[in-house]
């Protein structure tokens, strides 16, 4: 079977099971994933003024970014684990109450542990998320994993560039309580109508009829499929998971300090926007790209 013609069959099995177009399924779960994105790539922004109308130091703000790292990453396992054995609504629907409620409550704070305790209730939401968005690709889309999962995370990165220039230029000390409760609303109401729209795929739709092999035609798309404890048990998964600390660690770094350096060098406030601006358009956009990529060459050499 080309590759053509498995798109189209499995473009079809879906269409019978949702009733429209399974790319619906990615732009229900980009636009999810660019609503979380102000939690890592706005943080940066908002952190000054936080700073100034609490009266609090900078370095003590850091904390708030690491407990975000910590607690989106962690909730990813469980969010993987309840998604695939009750479905994508009810931990969407509690991702918008974390996420978007994180950031409501993030304008009313008015102490140190507050910020603490609001950021990290949000962080979860956003891993939860971020988890749910990467599954639906790979779940509507064995045949175009890449991409699809490329346009999911390009979202997550792109989708705060439309944010951040709003931010810098109302985040004032006077004003920056509105712009964090805007922010929150719209998160909010964008994971709202996500938790309406996501399904899942019925666990036999890969098959068409009684003389098609599914295990054969599953295996033919994805590979064979490992357990968890399969999983953790190969070398490769422990590589793969350092070159993500690695290149994420790295990519936090700058993320969470972009605006924060731009200004300890003495550029000017335009230069620090432009700055936190580009960061998630330049991530965004190579993701998808390089996505597409390795859908249709050899990912290790991707």
């Amino acid at each position: 079977m080309s590759d053509d013609s498995s798109a189209i069959e499995y473009a079809d099995r879906a269409q019978d099971v949702l009733g429209f177009s399974r790319w619906w399924q990615i732009v229900a779960a980009a636009g999810m994933m660019a609503a979380v994105s102000p939690y890592q790539y706005v943080w940066s922004s908002i952190e000054g003024p936080l700073a100034e109308r609490l009266d609090i130091a900078l370095p003590a703000l850091g904390a708030v970014f690491s407990f975000y790292v910590v607690f989106q990453s962690l909730s990813q396992f469980p969010a993987g684990w309840w998604r695939d054995r009750r479905g994508p609504g009810v931990l969407t629907f509690l991702a918008a109450l974390l996420a978007g409620g994180g950031y409501i409550g993030l304008a009313y704070a008015t102490e140190l542990w507050q910020l603490y305790v609001l950021y990290s209730l949000g962080s979860i939401g956003v891993g939860i998320i971020y988890t749910i968005a990467v599954n639906t690709a790979v779940k509507w889309f064995p045949d175009r994993t890449g991409l699809t999962t490329g346009i999911g995370t390009m979202a997550f990165a792109g989708g705060s560039a439309l944010v951040v220039p709003y931010v810098r230029a109302n985040a004032t000390v006077a004003a920056y309580a509105d712009v964090l409760r805007n922010v929150g609303i719209a998160i909010l109401a964008i994971l709202l109508v996500g938790s309406v729209l996501l399904r899942d795929p019925p666990d036999d739709w890969l098959g068409i009829d009684e003389d098609t092999d599914t295990d054969s035609l599953a295996a033919s798309v994805r590979g064979r499929a490992y357990t968890t404890r399969e999983m953790l048990k190969t070398w490769q998964f422990w590589l793969l998971y350092a070159m993500f600390i690695a290149a994420a660690g790295a990519d936090l770094i700058v993320i969470a300090n972009i605006v924060r350096f731009a200004e300890h060098v003495g550029f000017a406030a335009i230069i620090a926007t432009i700055a936190a601006t580009l960061l998630p358009l330049a991530a965004g956009v190579s993701r998808m790209i390089l996505g597409e990529v390795s859908d249709r060459f050899p990912r290790k050499r991707v």
